[in-house]
């Protein structure tokens, strides 16, 4: 018995790069199809079945293989997380996200990250493309909404903002990976298929993201000012908390006789009012809490619910996981940019888009639209010896 368990552990050693990457890819599969598609109850509970499964071999790879590298510091960082989500487990159920989340960034340790996300890209674009097949054909509904008189199909998903959320991900995780080597006509084909997802979703934010993305990914290409990269790299690593800042700021002083910001709320489509009424009935948690979230595409199938919801990315994780979370998230951010900025700025521009995205759209910890929570490994391993060189 104990030799075949040898057996199969230098087996697993073997081939952990790609049981990892294989597994990854399982979690965000099953996450998209339990989540965002308009599919059977009983598929979107064996899809999540699947999603926590996927978890188990990786787990195995960082308690049996990686773990006896870590060092010091990084033990104290797992570590220290750890007790961040002990103290969330008395406070609110998204103890469990930070778990799974902490087990898929903790599993890329030592394997080549640029390979990480290149098979997350095309999953992603795999289940995008799956989706419009079969919507196109009839096979998934898709639905019809309106917003301010403008329709909104949503393509075979759930609402018709996911669909472009996904492209707006495929669309920057493409440009990073690219670099340099993108010939121009790509940025053309991704920026013909974000109009044409704008058109048939009307979702503004994503489309002027996906906008920037690209205007930033030909900034990197043709620029050569070093004045001007270290600009940015030094507006990336502070991005984040500025925001955060801000959003509370305007959560707080927000009022409808206030002209400029009522027009603002407008623009927003009411973000500012929501923002507001969160943090005004929630406060600032420290460690999280639970709060039942109300959208309108929960509203679309219970008209009897309140609308109660906080788009704002930051107001929405001190609400569910607790300021300290996000301070603690910010803070490896901010070592990622750190560490990376001599080998790969385009890293730092992309955490501009990361965060102006998060400033009206609450996917900061939903990982199948922030594939960047991946390279979080970095800040919390780079001190150990055998992997102090992770491709970025």
């Amino acid at each position: 018995m104990k030799n075949k368990y040898v057996e199969f552990n230098k087996l697993f050693f073997k081939y952990k790069d790609k049981i990892y990457i294989f597994f990854l890819v399982i979690y965000i599969f099953s996450s998209l199809m339990s989540e965002k598609f308009t599919i059977n109850d009983v598929y979107i509970f064996a899809f999540k079945c699947v999603k926590y499964l996927s978890l188990i071999p990786i787990l195995y790879k960082i308690i049996v293989f990686d773990i006896k590298y870590y060092s010091k510091k990084t033990m104290n960082t797992v570590g220290f997380v750890l007790v961040v989500i002990a103290i969330n487990i008395f406070f609110t159920k998204h103890y469990r996200t930070m778990l799974r989340y902490l087990v898929l960034i903790l599993g890329s340790y030592g394997i080549d990250l640029k390979k990480v996300l290149t098979n997350y890209l095309i999953i992603e674009f795999f289940v995008l493309f799956f989706a419009l097949l079969l919507c196109f054909f009839g096979i998934i509904p898709n639905y019809l909404y309106y917003k301010a008189g403008v329709p909104r199909y949503s393509l075979g998903f759930g609402w018709p903002t996911y669909p472009a959320l996904l492209f707006f991900t495929v669309t920057c995780l493409y440009l990073y990976l690219g670099g340099k080597k993108i010939k121009f006509y790509h940025y053309l084909i991704l920026l013909l298929i974000n109009v044409l997802i704008f058109l048939l979703t009307n979702t503004r934010f994503e489309f002027l993201c996906s906008v920037v993305a690209i205007i930033f990914s030909l900034l990197y290409k043709y620029n050569n000012s070093k004045k001007l990269n270290s600009l940015l790299i030094n507006i990336a690593k502070f991005i984040l908390p500025f925001f955060t800042i801000i959003s509370l700021i305007l959560a707080y002083v927000y009022t409808p006789t206030n002209t400029f910001l009522y027009k603002i709320n407008d623009i927003s489509s009411n973000r500012l009012l929501f923002m507001s009424n969160a943090i005004k009935d929630n406060g600032i948690s420290i460690v999280g809490k639970n709060v039942d979230w109300n959208g309108q595409s929960e509203r679309q199938f219970d008209k009897s619910l309140t609308q109660n919801v906080v788009d704002n990315g930051y107001i929405n994780v001190i609400i569910n996981y607790g300021l300290l979370f996000l301070l603690g998230l910010e803070y490896l951010y901010y070592k990622l940019i750190i560490i990376s900025k001599k080998e790969n700025v385009l890293l730092s521009y992309m955490i501009i888009i990361l965060a102006i995205h998060t400033f009206v759209n609450p996917q900061l910890l939903q990982i199948v639209y922030n594939p960047f929570l991946l390279l979080l490994v970095i800040p919390i391993t780079y001190n150990d010896k055998k992997y102090k060189k992770l491709v970025i």
